[in-house]
């Protein structure tokens, strides 16, 4: 059974941050400059026992969208703190 948590959870684990800038991982780890953009959602689902799977929303400069797993993206740059 998994639990899922928005970004407006206070406890989420999630390491990237509204506003950073992300970019799909290449086979060879390096970021694919066809498929960046900017994190705008992000969801995440936790089990029970601790395990935690996270999701992100990252929008192009197009203003399309794709939606990716925490360990198939690459970050940019990152967000200022607010």
């Amino acid at each position: 059974m998994f639990a899922t948590m928005r970004v407006t959870d206070p406890n989420h684990p999630f390491f990237y941050r509204l506003g950073d800038v992300l970019a799909e991982r290449q086979p060879d780890g390096s970021p694919d400059p066809d498929s960046f953009g900017i994190v705008v959602d992000r969801l995440g689902f936790a089990q029970p026992r601790g395990a935690f799977k996270a999701a992100y929303r990252v929008q192009r400069d197009d203003g399309s969208c794709f939606w990716a797993d925490q360990l198939a993206l690459v970050l940019v740059e990152r967000a200022p703190v607010q």
